[in-house]
């Protein structure tokens, strides 16, 4: 079997509604994407931070990260330009509606579409974790065979074989 033009599988971009009309809204670039998903790791490490009642501590790179500025960049660099000028200004959508539209894609290109079309259908709030999900997520496998060995002590030490006696 022959492959496709991935542009012909994927198409041109996400038709979305809003307010009773679509619009087309490209897909993410990688280059946007990856952005994307460091903006949610920082994210989701100062909320889970919070959640435990602890400090959060974010380096000085992750401060710039989730600067209002940042996030903006990252929505008119989802879009392009001319379509978020299109959007903010001659179609006059609220701000919200236009951040939608952006994570949309960005959603679609991190988690799936499955993820992104629940992120849109809930007007934009995120589904609450599951706190189950991310315990078994972070879990080492304990049962069963493995044929996976173990790493050697990474301290530079060893313990000394016992010596066997021979007899002569």
């Amino acid at each position: 079997m022959a492959l496709k033009d991935l542009d012909a599988v994927l198409g041109e971009g996400h038709s979305l509604p809003v307010r009773g009309k679509t619009y087309l809204i490209p897909h993410a670039s990688a280059h946007v994407a990856l952005r994307f998903q460091r903006f949610l790791d920082i994210a989701q490490r100062a909320h889970e931070a919070q959640e435990n009642d602890q400090e959060v501590r974010l380096s000085d790179d992750d401060k710039l990260v989730l600067t209002d500025a940042q996030e903006n960049d990252i929505i008119v660099q989802t879009l392009g330009p001319e379509l978020h000028e299109t959007l903010t200004r001659d179609e006059g959508l609220a701000y919200e509606h236009v951040k939608l539209m952006a994570y949309y894609s960005l959603f679609h290109a991190v988690f799936g579409a499955d993820k992104a079309e629940a992120y849109w259908n809930s007007g934009g709030k995120a589904p609450a974790p599951n706190r189950a999900e991310r315990r078994t997520a972070t879990r080492t496998r304990t049962g069963g065979a493995s044929t996976t060995r173990k790493p050697a002590s990474r301290n530079g030490t060893s313990t000394p074989k016992a010596k066997t006696q021979t007899r002569g």
